[in-house]
């Protein structure tokens, strides 16, 4: 759960097949993020311990030399990266149907 966020939907992790990307809404900001999550089995005699590891579904690496804007089309929420700098990208309009993102040298 994500700070003033809504839970998100429920995941299956007992068929040890858990993997995929988990949705999580904050109401409060209209924000949408999408976190994937993978699922592995401990080797050994850790071999009963699973382990679920979540992750910002999306990483913005920025290796242009120059500062970039990005924001999600449709929106007016621009976000600056230096160069040489990486970010988690998430959505900052749940709301909106289409996924894409806009990049720009400000």
């Amino acid at each position: 759960k994500v700070a003033g966020s809504l839970w998100s939907r429920e995941m299956p992790v007992s068929d040890g097949g858990a993997s995929g990307v988990v949705d999580v809404t904050n109401p409060a900001t209209g924000a949408l993020f999408q976190l994937a999550l993978t699922h592995e089995a401990r080797p050994g005699p850790h071999h009963k311990t699973s382990v679920l590891t979540f992750r910002a579904r999306y990483v913005l690496v920025n290796m242009s030399g120059q500062t970039l804007g990005y924001r999600q089309a449709g929106t007016e929420d621009q976000v600056l990266i230096r160069p040489r700098h990486k970010t988690n990208f998430h959505w900052s309009d749940a709301a909106l149907a289409e996924r894409a993102l806009c990049v720009c040298v400000p």
